[in-house]
């Protein structure tokens, strides 16, 4: 803490109010948001048949059921006002609101901090949406509407503790929830989305999954549908995996992470993670990451579309150790190749060949020359190779473990580069080589013939820079107008010239 730095308490106090109250304010008042965009998304949401538990062992919703139904303590809920002071009332069971002089408008009074899953556990079993468990103390089996008067009269009455601050800033809300759960720690996703709405933060979600109250569109790579009628479960289309524990959001977030270190091959694990956080990059600086992001996540999505056309079976999307592998592989040959500067020429050729070096790894068996044990840097002599590799594959925060993956599986992935194209690194021709063409093509397009002017003149390419096209006056360059260039796309100007003389 620096010097300057004064010392001083957030302004708090705890309320004791009961379930009705608490039902009264945030579900018919609307006062109070429990699901704001920064908190740990529940993972019910993800399928709602993880409301309910085992015959043997309730959900977490049920559990906490069963203790309010015990007479035991949830233990304390924090939530804060939004853009209002506040005072107890004379009795001190609740408090008074009073809007802060140039605070902005907000949709809620107030929102949460932190136990946000005690509180829609709360409301959606009021709402019938999962019934109790066969541990709990009034039976199993029950929703809200099955209970008698007595146990609904017993569960509105409960005492719930709520902590309630004073108007936080996103940053201190966030803060106060990395805190509070340093002693019930969350996992990583749900530790970096308490940055709440930092332009970082905002992103990841919003590329990964539907925000509610947002209605953004996620990329592409995240498409589900749901498999039954009652909508309670997903099927991704591209991936063979769910967003349990919300790692479909840290696989976004480590996306962002190697763009934001430079686009290579290197670690990714939750320090690194939490260091971009909390570095808070400007809102033009995330822009342009995320149009790097975009890029991966559609190689990934390229991929997957191969994998299925190759298959042709169901449950034929990228597994979490296909994606690691294949981020890895795409940093490498950032790193070999220059960022930018590469193409896939056959995306099905390339995922045919990627997948048999895969599954030397994964099968079942791997490849004979797989199984051999090795002798890894951190003394571990009792795995062979792919067993080790397949280890590797779920450590972000190891550089050489990652390098390693990365060696030994183009080692077996030996004809990967003649499936990449190399683009030249010379994007544009000069001024002077696009003058010099335009004068000794006597001041005309090379496509129409119509007389130019040196500035309408561009300088374009035969054969296009996005298809191995190298920028070389002598060999690649034609002049033409900026609409012309436009319209020919990719097309090479001879073959243009055909379709504009027809």
């Amino acid at each position: 803490m620096s010097h300057e730095e004064k010392l001083a308490l957030q302004k708090w106090c705890v309320m004791e109010w009961t379930i009705s109250k608490f039902y009264n304010k945030a579900v018919d008042n609307l006062e109070i948001d429990t699901d704001p965009e920064g908190q740990r998304t529940d993972q019910t949401e993800e399928d709602k048949n993880g409301l309910i538990g085992s015959n043997s062992k309730p959900s977490k919703a049920q559990g906490v059921i069963n203790t309010i139904f015990k007479g035991n303590d949830i233990g304390e809920i924090k939530l804060t006002t939004n853009g209002y002071t506040f005072e107890k009332t004379e009795d001190g069971k609740d408090i008074i609101l009073e809007k802060l002089p140039d605070s902005d408008i907000f949709e809620f009074l107030e929102e949460s901090v932190d136990g946000g899953h005690r509180k829609r556990y709360i409301i959606w079993f009021k709402q019938n949406k999962f019934p109790t468990h066969e541990t709990c103390k009034i039976g199993g089996g029950k929703r809200w509407k099955d209970l008698t008067q007595e146990e609904k009269d017993f569960f509105d009455n409960y005492i719930v503790r709520f902590v309630i601050y004073e108007n936080l800033s996103d940053d201190a809300r966030g803060s106060q929830f990395r805190d509070t759960n340093t002693v019930t720690p969350v996992n990583n996703m749900g530790h970096l989305n308490s940055f709440g709405k930092r332009e970082i933060a905002k992103v990841v979600r919003r590329m990964t999954r539907a925000v509610k109250g947002v209605n953004n569109i996620p990329h592409q790579l995240f498409e589900y549908t749901y498999t039954n009628t009652d909508k309670s479960k997903k099927t991704y289309s591209y991936l063979h995996f769910n967003n349990s524990d919300l790692i479909m959001d840290e696989i976004t977030a480590r996306v962002f992470l190697r763009i934001y270190k430079g686009g290579g091959l290197g670690t990714c694990g939750f320090q690194d993670l939490l260091d971009m956080y909390e570095s808070n990059p400007s809102e033009q600086e995330v822009a342009k990451m995320t149009e790097k992001a975009k890029k991966t996540l559609d190689f990934f999505l390229l991929c997957s579309t191969a994998k299925k056309r190759l298959r042709e079976t169901k449950g034929s999307g990228l597994k979490l150790k296909e994606v690691a592998i294949l981020h890895r592989l795409y940093c490498f040959f950032n790193d070999l190749f220059g960022e930018g500067q590469w193409n896939i020429i056959d995306i099905d050729e390339f995922y045919e060949s990627f997948y048999k070096t895969y599954i030397a790894f994964t099968g079942n068996p791997p490849a004979d020359e797989l199984t051999k044990t090795v002798k890894e840097r951190d003394g571990k002599e009792d795995r062979t190779w792919a067993g080790a590799w397949k280890g590797y594959m779920g450590i972000h925060n190891s550089e050489w473990k990652i390098e390693e993956s990365v060696l030994w599986f183009t080692s077996m992935f030996k004809d990967f580069a003649k499936h990449i194209l190399v683009k030249d690194k010379k994007r544009v021709f000069t001024k002077e080589e696009i003058e010099t063409r335009w004068v000794n093509n006597n001041f005309r397009s090379e496509v129409s013939g119509k007389r130019i002017t040196l500035k309408q003149a561009v300088g374009g390419h035969g054969l296009a820079h996005a298809l191995g096209g190298l920028t070389d006056a002598k060999s690649n360059l034609y002049v033409t107008s900026k609409e012309e260039n436009t319209e020919m796309g990719m097309m090479h100007p001879e073959d243009y010239k055909k379709v504009i003389n027809n």
